[in-house]
């Protein structure tokens, strides 16, 4: 823009040689036809010809001048334009021109040419108050929108004009405007404190936690004090670190905007207990940044840490079990003295962190290894190294047992602890006798019910089918005396089959021979004719049933007949539970990418807290807050889920309603590998 003003200047300091060029190009002429007379170069040879001579020369000097000025102006890569007092336009050069004609209407007078509308009100304000005025204007040139700083300088009783592209600057300054908003966004939403000072000290911009941190009056913080001025503020407050010397610790502070190259980083340890890492970083555009970190949780975090640590070592010195920590590389990392008694090993060896190989060979004489010690210390290794977790009994020579657990560690280490179970070994063969005949005795009771079942299936098909008949009049009609009671024998008879079927799936759960069907099928379907196999029975009773599920929701591995007994069971439950005029939801989500969650919630009694620890528990009944239920709805609804390896919970209150949560794994490896082998 300098460069623009320079020349501008230039031009006009040289205007009066133009008006004299201009008026030698037209003496020109003229002067050459007079001169061509006889009188006059008589009269002409009758004075000084030199001076003639230097006259015309001048003249064909100030021509090439003329043209090289106005070259220069028409090569100058923005518009320029002179004004006279009327403020039409009596000059402008080929950049103005090619703008004009990109813009200029058909019948419009060439004095009348402007680059905008209102381009004369900002010439009209340059010659009244007789100083520069500039505007930026956006304007289409050659079919593209560009923009333009115009500026206006007033000159004699006219103004002289330029326009200057800066579109690719408004560009970079909207390029930087929002490059600022996303680093101020970003540093405003960081919880480190941070604030940036100029190369004046002065502070240029902070964020809520500088404020939060500092405890100081933002509005203050908003005047740009210098960095000694908050200093001085801080020490007031007893916000910085104690020093004996302030005003070297100060001086040392400053010294950082003149002297600081790399990144300076200090940990100050604030009177009010606080740590606080300071980070100095130097800014790109002078002046400093400060980010202010605080470390105090992460410092007690440490001292934890390390308490812990000790706690831990502690703990396991005095375990009853052998514990032992084999490295990466296979050599003894740490080891508890019940594992140096139960392998009768010195702690000189061990400190010397051998192999397991040597500690093997140390123990030796302890292994049951049937004469083939090679293959059977091979096989001690080759176990530990697979890195996979089991338990496993070992049986040693001197008669004692030992409960052998490995578990491998995240950094590579290998966990083994030792357990002397020969006493519990012992109990446990005199118990298992017992337990064998308890299982007998459970398989009578399992098939007494079983049978018992099967035996009140018949009459209760026929008490059915008969009632059924009744209750359609096919022979003959009833009346409503009649048909209460035979709808009364009817519905009972529904209820006991219920019944009959839950004590069926409940036998065969608690003896074992429970197997479900596994199939993909859709969740969204299986949900919806759940509903709608209760919706006669909930409209009966005055409870809306609504069911919502994400159509993304998709499919899952499970027993789907199974999964709707489940939800049945449920909503049965919830119904007799909600009065009329009551409402229940059944809804289905995702958690996470392979976890289905279920959700069961009416408007009912509730129940009461007591009663929830044994709400699953068989024919458990809640007095008032039962309903009608049989009392295994619920069992068996959970030990469906259990089988699925899923989980349900309850929340419940009194006159609060009841709120079922079911999750299911959508892809249980098991049941999908099952299914595979199914379908083969």
């Amino acid at each position: 823009m300098e460069k623009i003003y320079a020349t501008l200047s230039s031009l006009l300091v040289n205007e009066q040689l133009i008006y004299i060029a201009v008026g030698i190009i037209v003496f020109i002429p003229t002067f050459f036809i007079i001169s061509r007379s006889k009188p006059f170069r008589r009269l002409l040879l009758g004075k000084d010809y030199k001076e003639y001579v230097g006259f015309r020369e001048e003249s064909k000097r100030l021509r090439e001048e003329l043209h090289r000025r106005s070259g220069i102006l028409n090569n100058v890569g923005f518009a320029i334009w002179r004004r006279d007092e009327t403020l039409a336009i009596k000059y402008c050069n080929l950049a103005y021109n090619q703008i004009i004609e990109e813009n200029l209407e058909e019948g419009t007078a060439s004095e009348d040419m402007e680059l905008y509308a209102e381009a004369k009100n900002l010439a009209d304000l340059a010659l009244k108050t007789s100083k520069q005025q500039e505007g930026r204007k956006h304007i289409i040139v050659l079919g593209e929108r560009r923009f333009f700083q115009i500026t206006e300088l007033p000159y004699k009783d006219g103004t002289i004009g330029f326009a200057c592209d800066i579109t690719e600057l408004e560009e970079k300054e909207k390029e930087l405007k929002h490059n600022t908003a996303v680093q101020s966004d970003l540093m405003e939403s960081s919880a480190s404190a941070i604030a940036i000072y100029g190369s004046d000290t002065k502070l240029k911009f902070f964020n809520n936690a500088f404020v939060n941190l500092w405890k100081i009056n933002e509005i203050w913080l908003s005047s740009q004090p210098t960095y000694s001025e908050i200093l001085e503020l801080l020490r007031e407050k007893r916000r910085l670190p104690e020093q004996a010397n302030f005003p070297q610790f100060k001086k040392d502070n400053l010294a950082m905007f003149t002297n600081l190259i790399e990144k300076h980083e200090e940990i100050y340890y604030l009177p009010d207990g606080k740590v606080l890492r300071a980070l100095v970083i130097p800014h790109e555009h002078g002046g400093l940044l400060f980010s202010y970190e605080d470390m105090t949780d992460q410092i007690a975090l440490e001292r934890s840490y390390n308490t812990l640590l000790s706690v831990n070592k502690s703990t396991i010195d005095n375990l009853s079990e052998g514990v032992v920590v084999f490295r990466e590389d296979g050599r003894l990392q740490l080891c508890n003295p019940a594992y140096l008694d139960i392998w009768n090993l010195d702690l000189v060896f061990t400190n010397s962190e051998p192999h397991l190989s040597e500690i093997l060979e140390e123990t030796k004489k302890l292994y049951d290894y049937f004469d083939n010690w090679n293959s059977f210390k091979e096989k001690i290794i080759s176990l530990i190294g697979n890195r996979e977790s089991f338990r496993q009994r070992l049986s040693r020579k001197d008669g004692s047992i030992l409960q052998w657990s490995c578990i491998p560690l995240p950094d590579g280490a290998i966990l083994m602890t030792y357990v002397d179970i020969t006493d519990s070994t012992r109990v446990e063969q005199s118990l298992r006798a017992e337990k064998d005949a308890l299982r007998e005795a459970d398989n009578i009771k399992t098939n007494f019910l079983t049978n018992v079942s099967y035996e009140l299936r018949s009459p209760l098909t026929s008490i059915k089918g008969f009632s059924e008949i009744l209750l359609e009049d096919f022979f003959g009609k009833l009346n409503e005396k009649q048909k209460e009671y035979v709808k009364g024998i009817f519905d009972s008879s529904l209820q006991l089959a219920s019944l009959i079927d839950n004590i069926l799936d409940v036998s065969y759960i608690d003896a074992g021979y429970m197997t479900l069907d596994i199939a993909e099928f859709a969740i969204g379907k299986m949900l919806d004719q759940s509903a709608k196999m209760l919706a006669d029975d909930m409209a009966k009773a005055g409870i809306r049933l609504k069911v919502k599920y994400s159509d993304s929701i998709g499919s899952m591995y499970g027993d789907e007949k199974r999964i709707k007994q489940i939800i049945i069971n449920l909503l049965i439950n919830s119904m007799h539970m909600t009065p009329e005029g009551g409402k229940i939801d059944l809804s289905a989500k995702t958690k996470g990418k392979n976890t289905i969650v279920i959700t069961i919630k009416d408007t009912g009694k509730g129940i009461a807290k007591e009663n929830i620890p044994y709400i699953f528990d068989k024919f458990h009944m809640m007095g008032n807050n039962s309903g009608s239920g049989t009392g295994l709805g619920l069992t068996v609804a959970k030990s469906f889920i259990d089988l699925h390896g899923g989980t349900i919970t309850l929340e419940s209150s009194p006159e609060k309603g009841t709120k079922y949560v079911c999750t299911f794994k959508r892809k249980n490896s098991d049941f999908i590998n099952s299914d595979k082998k199914a379908r083969k």
